[in-house]
C-alpha cells in the first residue's frame, strides 16, 4: 500500500466530546464507537483538546 495523503486513510465523521460532557459519557461514546480518543470540540467546532482512554483510566483510578 502506497498513501501519499492523510486524506486516503482520514475520519470523516469523527465522534466529539463537549468541554461540560461528563468523564462517563465520554467513556460510554468510545465504548460504543470503539474508539481511543474523542476530540473535544467547542460550540464552533473546532478542536480545543483530546481525551483518550488512558485519561479516562487514570481519572477514573484516582491517580490524577
Amino acid at each position: 500500500m502506497n498513501l501519499k495523503n492523510l486524506e486516503e486513510i482520514m475520519t470523516r465523521d469523527v465522534i466529539t466530546a463537549w468541554p461540560d460532557d461528563s468523564i462517563e459519557i465520554s467513556a460510554q461514546k468510545m465504548r460504543k464507537y470503539n474508539i481511543s480518543s474523542l476530540p473535544v470540540v467547542d460550540d464552533t467546532g473546532r478542536v480545543i483538546g483530546i481525551i483518550t482512554t488512558d485519561h479516562i483510566s487514570t481519572l477514573m483510578a484516582g491517580n490524577y
